[in-house]
């Protein structure tokens, strides 16, 4: 895991979901079309031979999964936050300027590469190092 710039420049496909209330943040997933194509095929249980709108739709509801599963932390520790609608970016290359700092991993699976993007910011305190301990715990 690394500290990433505030733009970013999106994979081959990118799902993008963000939330706010006490924490604000944006998470971005990124696969290559190889990836994305797996990973569906994998989800719908049938062969996907290309990304159409069923396919950007079973990534958002991935997207989601994974967020909501990874912010749970938050909840746990008494923060609220709000959901958006995940979009996802099928044109690579697209600039995206996040307004915070962000943490990057990369996770390989059996499926393919997956990279995530996270950009916290707390609302419901002055002191900036206030969510440290979460920076730290993913760290």
């Amino acid at each position: 895991m690394e500290t990433a710039a505030q733009t970013f420049t999106t994979e081959d496909i990118t799902a993008v979901i963000s939330f706010q209330g006490q924490v604000t943040g944006t998470v971005l997933y990124g696969f290559s079309k190889i990836t994305a194509r797996t990973i569906v095929s994998a989800m719908l249980g049938q062969e996907v031979p290309d990304l159409d709108e069923v396919a950007n739709s079973a990534l958002s509801e991935l997207a989601m999964m994974m967020t909501v599963r990874a912010t749970a932390e938050l909840s746990a520790a008494g923060y609220d936050c709000q959901f958006s609608t995940p979009v996802v970016v099928d044109v690579p290359g697209t600039v995206l300027n996040i307004s915070s700092s962000q943490m990057r991993m990369s996770f390989a699976s059996d499926l393919g590469l997956l990279s995530i993007r996270i950009a916290l910011a707390d609302n419901s305190h002055d002191d900036e190092d206030s969510l440290d301990w979460l920076w730290q715990r993913w760290r």
